[in-house]
């Protein structure tokens, strides 16, 4: 079976679009980092819609050492591996995540399930991977996409 390609999504990533923070970026992954207290540094968190993989190298620098990374383009991923060495990356649909049922402890998610084709097959495939007891941090409100969608680069 063939992979979606999002032209729009792969032209932006050539082009650098994600490659600076912007404020909004940044207070977003702040917020969504401060969830993270109290979690053990050895816990298997799976990032859904890494992008650049901003966020993964910011679990890594603080020392979480069982990071994987996911997101459906391959240029974000080709991008992330490029900005993290050793790090974990995967091409992976929200709505279909490849990995067992009750297999992870924390699932973070900045600003990707607006970008979800059915948020409520992510939302159950989140719930499905999680084990029990498990923290989902999923941010909203991507305002960069907002911008795209009002220039109709995006839906």
């Amino acid at each position: 079976m063939k992979k979606k390609i999002y032209s729009k999504w792969e032209t932006l990533i050539k082009n650098g679009f994600f490659d600076d923070y912007t404020y909004e970026a940044k207070r977003r992954y702040t917020k969504a980092f401060s969830w993270l207290k109290g979690i053990p540094k050895n816990a298997v968190i799976l990032e859904i819609g890494c992008g650049t993989g901003r966020y993964h190298k910011l679990l890594k620098e603080n020392e979480f050492i069982n990071v994987i990374s996911s997101d459906i383009t391959m240029e974000h991923i080709i991008r992330a591996k490029e900005n993290n060495t050793n790090g974990i990356f995967n091409i992976a649909s929200a709505e279909k995540l490849p990995y067992k049922s009750n297999s992870i402890d924390v699932v973070v998610s900045n600003a990707a399930i607006e970008h979800f084709d059915k948020p409520e097959v992510g939302v159950r495939e989140i719930s499905r991977v999680l084990k029990p007891g498990g923290k989902a941090v999923i941010t909203s409100d991507c305002y960069s996409w907002r911008i795209l969608q009002i220039i109709r680069l995006y839906r």
